[in-house]
């Protein structure tokens, strides 16, 4: 059991990630969540800004995340997504 939750902890070490938001809020209105309540409504970032954000960071030994409060919602607030570039 420990050796479980030793490979689990590994894996949540920040020292071989690269986070980039890009986006914060939501667009649902989920009765079981609270993020449109605490962050508001789906705010899109331009993939112009992070694209900047990445390569100020970039790393080629780590590993690039994109994060958001609600991923499969960005870009819809600026008419764009992920792919289009």
């Amino acid at each position: 059991m420990k050796q479980n939750y030793d490979r689990f902890i590994f894996g949540l070490d920040h020292r071989n990630k690269m986070l980039v938001e890009v986006s914060k809020g939501c667009i649902g209105n989920c009765y079981y969540c609270a993020i449109k309540k605490a962050k508001g409504d789906l705010k899109s970032r331009s993939i112009d800004a992070i694209i900047s954000d990445i390569r100020s960071i970039y790393d080629p030994s780590k590993t690039l995340f994109l994060v958001a409060d609600d991923c499969s919602s960005y870009g819809l607030d600026i008419g764009t997504n992920i792919f289009t570039f």
